[in-house]
């Protein structure tokens, strides 16, 4: 093993330990009765949200499956409610146990997968694709709204639960596609950008979340994000995004330009590089404004590795990008 292995096996093995005592120190204090009232107050906010969350899966459960008109409001109900969970989270975890963050994020997972098993059960999706189209799409606006879920493929994880689970817009299996979506068609929807390799993508507005995996060579210029931006299984890539709460997943050779009020999760990546948000587009002041994302804060240079604890030595796999560009909304600015 080389010194810099050694260094960085001991770096973090002392983290570790680190943590684990303090993780001890917090539940002592837990144990003792002396959690602060505004952590309190965090954890039962997370828990009346699950309670609620419960109350209309089971609702969906018990409703009449040829009655497809309540279904399907119930099922948008619980798909609205998804995200507040993830937000309250991501506005808070700075001020909660480190435990208890760990806590949550299960929890939050664990919720997501137990919709997309309901959405499996009680109201399955037929899929569709494109047909006797050519590949080659290029300098043409297409309408998200035409554009349904094919079948899912390729190694992302959860990939396929993720589609299936899907309510809001999606956009996949597709090549060479130069796309604009406008904010009446993603206001508060989920975004699905999947399978697509060399394609342009411009959203304004104001969606829930975006969820983009499987990319190739593509380039996302996205408006104010609701919540959270997810990032999967993609490689050279350009994504200019602004969210709450950016995480990042098996991606290599891309860059992102960000505007983050949380803070950027990476995990299993490689040659990532990171700059401020650089998307300027009319109405673009108008949108951060409903989505309350603060302009005045961005922790676009705060990126935690998950692979990477050792807290004296930087992450390998990111860096800040060293000659960052302006893009608008009709594409790169030289």
């Amino acid at each position: 093993m080389s010194d810099i292995s050694q260094k960085a096996a001991i770096g973090q093995a002392i983290q570790e330990r680190n943590d684990l005592l303090a993780e001890k120190h917090e539940r002592e204090i837990e144990c003792r009765g002396e959690r602060s009232q505004a952590v309190q107050d965090i954890l039962d906010d997370f828990a009346q949200w699950e309670q609620r969350l419960q109350r209309s899966m089971t609702q969906a459960r018990t409703c009449p499956t040829q009655d497809q008109v309540s279904l399907t409001e119930t099922l948008d109900e619980i798909s609205a409610q998804m995200p507040v969970g993830e937000k309250l989270l991501a506005q808070n975890q700075g001020a909660l146990p480190k435990y208890e963050v760990k806590r949550l994020q299960n929890s939050l997972r664990e919720r997501a997968f137990e919709f997309t098993a309901l959405q499996d059960d009680l109201q399955p999706k037929q899929k569709f694709g494109f047909k006797g189209r050519k590949s080659k799409k290029t300098d043409k606006d297409l309408s998200l709204s035409t554009v349904v879920p094919p079948p899912v493929h390729g190694p992302a994880q959860n990939a396929d639960k993720i589609a299936s689970a899907h309510n809001g817009y999606t956009l996949a299996n597709q090549s060479d596609v130069t796309l604009r979506i406008v904010g009446s068609e993603i206001q508060d929807q989920d975004v699905l950008f999947q399978d697509l390799v060399r394609c342009r993508i411009t959203l304004t507005g104001n969606p829930s979340t975006v969820h983009m995996t499987n990319l190739v060579d593509c380039t996302i210029l996205a408006g104010p994000v609701s919540t959270s931006a997810f990032i999967d299984n993609s490689r050279d890539c350009r994504f200019v995004l602004a969210c709450q709460q950016l995480r990042t997943h098996s991606t290599t050779h891309s860059h992102f330009y960000i505007h983050v009020t949380s803070k950027a999760i990476i995990e299993d990546c490689s040659d990532l590089k990171f700059a401020p948000y650089a998307l300027k587009y009319p109405g673009m002041a108008e949108d951060f404004e409903r989505t309350g994302l603060d302009w005045s804060v961005n922790n676009w240079n705060r990126v935690d590795d998950f692979n990477w604890l050792a807290s004296d030595q930087a992450s390998p796999h990111w860096s800040v990008l060293a000659e960052p560009q302006d893009f608008s909304i009709d594409g790169l600015k030289n």
